[in-house]
């Protein structure tokens, strides 16, 4: 009787018993490099194969399929140790991990870096622009100070500048004129009848004419009963005035002057002479308003406008001898204003139509005085 000897056992069977893929936490590891010796049995062992390590619950550890050798502690993991769960490994295995794993910890590192530069970059408030991205920034800024920020400032400049000089100017022209027309207010002992406001109506007349842009001529008329008053009043009120405009003297007109057929036909050359000649003088002084013709009158519509005048900077004062006319008109008790309105009117009624006339004695009208 033949002895039978036990059957081998196939290898294949003998490590089948579990596969790497079995244990918790497994994966197939990257085969790239040859695996490093971890026990002797590393050259025998197939480890596409065989398994490598074996939980043996009495020792409570892992050992070597081939060899029964524990897990040596090396500069790499073997091959196979993706299997093994984390538990299976002592803190100096963690801390020798293979020179593959320190790669990919070495990548982690730097992609977190770089995740952190680029929160920096989309959303932290302490990004920091390069210095190409100021410089065009700089750029772009010097740009719209260049073509918007200059020509403002000039602007600004020029205008400040305009007002600044046009109020000096007219503070200067203010003083001027009123050192000069104070001596107007010298007038009030030489003729103490008249009305005080004559004064003061003169000196605001002087600087509307002069003072004001554009200026407004100052209409005036004397209504006088003496001749020798009356003339010497309108000369020392005319020299003033002479003094307060700067100019060489005064225009003077009488009655006569007016009665030229050339007035008569086309006023309109009279006119402009008169507009040089005023506009050189600035005083124009007409005696006897009340003997003017009706159809001459009417070259006073446009000298004495104070809106669109012949000439805006100027005075003109014209006389009236009330004497002349009826002890009704000139009664005491009525004011200056009404009595040359009525002498004036009644004068020019006939040949002047009323849209003509009111408006004429009312440009003429603007400052009356008595002189007695």
């Amino acid at each position: 009787m033949e002895s039978q000897s036990p059957p081998k056992k196939n290898e294949d069977e003998a490590t089948s018993i579990t596969k790497p893929n079995d244990i918790p936490g497994s994966s197939k590891r990257s085969t790239k490099s040859p695996p490093k010796q971890c026990c002797p049995c590393d050259e025998t062992l197939n480890p596409e194969v065989e398994k490598r390590w074996i939980w043996i619950k009495d020792k409570n550890q892992y050992l070597c399929s081939k060899c029964g050798a524990i897990p040596p502690v090396r500069s790499h993991t073997p091959t196979g140790n993706d299997s093994l769960p984390q538990s299976a490994l002592n803190s100096s295995q963690l801390a020798n991990l293979t020179d593959e794993d320190e790669d990919i910890e070495y990548d982690k590192n730097e992609f977190t870096e770089r995740e952190a530069d680029s929160s920096k970059i989309t959303g932290s408030p302490q990004f920091k622009a390069s210095p190409q991205v100021k410089k065009d920034v700089s750029h772009k800024n010097s740009n719209l100070w260049v073509y918007f920020g200059i020509p403002l400032v000039i602007v600004i400049v020029a205008i400040g500048a305009y007002y600044a000089i046009g109020a000096w100017y007219g503070s200067n022209s203010l003083k001027q004129t009123g050192s000069s027309c104070e001596n107007f207010l010298q007038l009030r002992s030489k003729y103490p009848k008249m009305d005080d406001g004559l004064w003061s109506t003169l000196i605001v007349g002087v600087n509307r004419s002069l003072n004001q842009d554009p200026g407004e001529p100052a209409t005036f008329i004397f209504l006088y009963n003496s001749s020798s008053v009356g003339e010497m009043l309108l000369d020392d009120v005319t020299r003033i005035a002479i003094d307060c405009f700067g100019s060489k003297g005064a225009i003077w007109r009488t009655s006569n002057d007016f009665k030229s057929t050339e007035i008569a036909e086309d006023y309109g050359n009279v006119l402009d002479r008169h507009r040089e000649e005023l506009k050189s003088q600035g005083i124009l002084v007409v005696r006897d308003l009340d003997q003017v013709p009706p159809t001459a009158a009417k070259i006073f519509f446009t000298i004495c406008d104070t809106y669109e005048p012949l000439v805006h900077k100027a005075m003109i004062f014209f006389t009236i001898d009330i004497s002349r006319q009826p002890e009704q008109v000139v009664e005491q008790d009525r004011s200056a204003t009404s009595i040359a309105e009525d002498i004036l009117k009644g004068l020019w009624r006939k040949e002047l139509q009323p849209n003509t006339l009111n408006p004429l004695v009312v440009r003429l009208t603007e400052n009356v005085f008595r002189i007695d």
